[in-house]
């Protein structure tokens, strides 16, 4: 069963035509910025586009102002998680193995107490919620991988000190064409192209 906003939310396991609207002009805003300016970042992009223009934010998206610091490479790839749709979430233990699909609404950042930063990834309605160390994480790892008759597109946690997957998310298909969005990929590809096929965290997980 996938994991996602419920009955009540705005958002459906199918989503609406406003809500692949708000992807889509998110993605647009972050795919321009990263295109003709160094200085912006995914985060800033996409933050500043829903500040902008508000009936493109998602729900649960905060507002952010446009000179805000620059977050850690980690944090801007992490929030760019909210603009890639639906995905795949796999995170394997000796024993046991968890794989569901959700589509990451809001990722938000907590210090703890002894110093470390915790990342969390969630739904809105907290259906689906994912915890990130990141100060454990030594890489973040995009790959693209062919399997069968179709391409994997990945981003993978890898924690220290063996760069085993913490993490992996992998785009989700549309289940309605049984195919990537187009959008997806394109988005992810651009991510790729900014933060490199691997991302090497420093001892702060930044």
């Amino acid at each position: 069963r996938k994991n996602g906003p419920g009955p009540s939310s705005p958002l459906t396991m199918e989503p609406c035509a406003a809500s692949r609207k708000t992807r889509r002009g998110l993605r647009a805003a972050v795919l321009v910025a990263v295109a003709t300016s160094h200085r912006a970042t995914a985060f800033d992009a996409g933050r500043c586009a829903a500040r902008r223009a508000p009936h493109l934010r998602p729900p649960g998206a905060a507002s952010a102002d446009a000179h805000e610091s620059p977050k850690p490479p980690v944090q801007r790839l992490l929030t760019a998680l909210e603009f890639l749709g639906p995905m795949r979430f796999i995170t394997v233990g000796d024993t046991a193995i968890l794989e569901t699909v959700a589509e990451i609404e809001k990722v938000s950042y907590k210090a703890m107490d002894d110093g470390t930063t915790m990342a969390t990834l969630k739904t809105n309605d907290a259906s689906f919620e994912a915890h990130l160390r990141l100060e454990k994480l030594e890489k973040v790892r995009m790959e693209e991988q062919a399997k069968g008759d179709r391409t994997l597109y990945s981003i993978r946690f890898l924690s220290k000190p063996d760069s085993k997957p913490a993490l992996v998310c992998l785009l989700d298909v549309d289940p309605t064409h049984d195919d990537y969005d187009p959008e997806a990929i394109e988005y992810w590809e651009e991510l790729s192209d900014k933060f490199g096929p691997e991302l090497v965290l420093d001892a702060a997980g930044s």
